[in-house]
């Protein structure tokens, strides 16, 4: 009988989830619900967007004495500035990294927000309603051919790997 069993996984304990077996005739019906649920719980965290906590006189002081970015290990330039790159879901200082790896590392659908002080003369727009919908990676282990196949509101729903879709094409 197929099954299924799946869990949240966070490195903020307050966000995991203990795992859900599931196995009866209509696993694929309860992945897809589970799944679903699952993304309307992610959203609404990642969608409280956290503004960065102050940082501390060490923070400041390791801001202030980095010449590389945190991330890339690129020499920050006049082109490529220094900025506090901080946690949206607590609001943590991590490390400063150059303007480039910080736009890479947001969440997809972050927009930049208009700041106090901020030269309304640069071209920024303010974003009134942000799309609250973020990317959800899942990963199916083991769904090695008689697994695989799925019901028609899944397969809908899904979008494939590359890789995978060739599978399917190999097997019709």
């Amino acid at each position: 009988m197929p099954c299924f069993a799946c869990h949240r996984v966070s490195e903020y304990s307050g966000y995991q989830t203990d795992p859900v077996v599931y196995s009866r005739p209509d696993v694929m019906h309860k992945i897809y619900q589970h799944i679903m649920n699952e993304s309307q719980a992610i959203n609404q965290i990642l969608a409280d967007d956290q503004d960065m906590t102050p940082l501390t006189d060490d923070e400041q002081t390791y801001y202030d004495a980095a010449t590389v970015c945190g991330e890339c290990g690129v020499a920050f330039t006049a082109a490529n500035h220094k900025v506090r790159h901080h946690d949206h879901v607590s609001g943590q200082y991590l490390f400063p990294a150059c303007n480039n790896c910080n736009l890479t590392l947001k969440m997809p659908n972050r927009r930049r927000k208009v700041t106090q002080g901020h030269n309304a003369n640069k071209n920024v727009k303010l974003y009134k309603q942000q799309d609250k919908s973020f990317f959800l990676l899942v990963l199916f282990h083991n769904l090695k051919s008689y697994d695989s196949h799925c019901d028609k509101t899944f397969q809908e729903t899904v979008h494939r790997t590359p890789q995978e879709n060739d599978r399917q094409r190999a097997r019709r």
